[in-house]
C-alpha cells in the first residue's frame, strides 16, 4: 500500500532536511501555513524559485562582463543569500556566503575560485528547485489544488 500523500510530503520534506538541502528551520515556515492559506508555502517557495533563477542569470552576465563590478557583485549575491535563507535553502545561502567572502579575495587572485562556486551554487539551487517542485506537487496533492 502506497504511503498517503500527508506521509510522503513528511517523508520528503525530512529527506530535503537530513541532506542539507533544507535547514530546520523550514519546520517553522510550514506551522505558519494555516488552512486559510493552504498555498503559503508554495506560492514562497514559487517567488524563491523565479526569483533566484533571475538572480543567478544576473550574476552570470556581471561575471561575464570585462570589468568586475565587485559592488554589484555583492549586492546580487546578498540578495540571493536573503531569498535562499528566507525558504531555508540552505546549500544555496552557503554558496552564496563563501561567495560574498571571495569577493575581497578575488580583486586580488582573480576569479577562478567564483566561478567555480558560483557554478556549484547553481547546481545546489537546480536540486532544491527540483525537490521543492515535488513538494508542492504533494501540498497541492493534499489541498485539493
Amino acid at each position: 500500500m502506497a504511503a498517503s500523500p500527508v506521509n510522503q510530503l513528511n517523508a520528503h520534506i525530512s529527506k530535503m532536511i537530513a541532506t542539507g538541502l533544507l535547514d530546520e528551520s523550514f519546520m517553522v515556515l510550514r506551522r505558519l501555513q494555516d488552512a486559510e492559506d493552504p498555498d503559503f508555502i508554495a506560492g514562497l517557495v514559487t517567488n524563491f524559485l523565479n526569483d533566484s533563477d533571475r538572480m543567478f542569470g544576473e550574476l552570470t552576465q556581471l561575471l561575464e562582463r570585462p570589468f568586475m563590478d565587485f559592488k554589484a557583485l555583492f549586492e546580487k549575491l546578498h540578495e540571493l543569500k536573503g531569498c535562499s535563507a528566507g525558504v531555508c535553502a540552505r546549500q544555496v545561502k552557503l554558496a552564496c556566503i563563501q561567495l560574498e567572502q571571495f569577493i575581497g579575495v578575488s580583486r586580488r587572485t582573480g576569479m577562478s575560485k567564483w566561478v567555480s562556486t558560483l557554478a556549484k551554487g547553481r547546481a545546489a539551487f537546480d536540486e532544491v528547485c527540483s525537490e521543492f517542485q515535488t513538494m508542492i506537487q504533494l501540498e497541492r496533492q493534499i489541498n485539493g489544488f
